[in-house]
């Protein structure tokens, strides 16, 4: 006969909800403001694109992606976009529009830093 053990309570495993949803966010971040020049980013998807043209070639690569991908859905994406300040990251954020993803607009209108 099999005894059971008694599994402390901390360590029971915890079940998660899962559930469908029609919006994916694609959150990353750019180069902070003050080291936005021409040297290169070192991003290896992007190779020989400088800091100050990342984001704007990262945005076409994802609207490239998206089309590729699921062109019927590209509406259900949302981009997040972090940029750190002095002491806090600004949030913007760019939605799909008729071509592929727009100019990021901030997050939380002036006030967009959160600490």
């Amino acid at each position: 006969m099999m005894r059971r053990m008694r599994v402390p309570r901390a360590i029971v495993p915890v079940r998660l909800a899962h559930w469908r949803s029609e919006l994916s966010v694609l959150v990353f971040y750019d180069f902070p403001a003050h080291a936005l020049d021409d040297t290169a980013c070192g991003d290896r998807a992007l190779p020989g694109v400088t800091k100050r043209d990342w984001l704007s070639r990262k945005l076409a690569q994802l609207t490239s992606v998206v089309e590729h991908v699921d062109h019927a859905g590209a509406g259900r994406y949302l981009l997040l976009i972090g940029q750190a300040a002095t002491d806090a990251v600004a949030w913007r954020y760019s939605i799909w529009e008729s071509a592929g993803f727009g100019t990021p607009h901030p997050l939380c209108g002036a006030a967009s830093a959160v600490e």
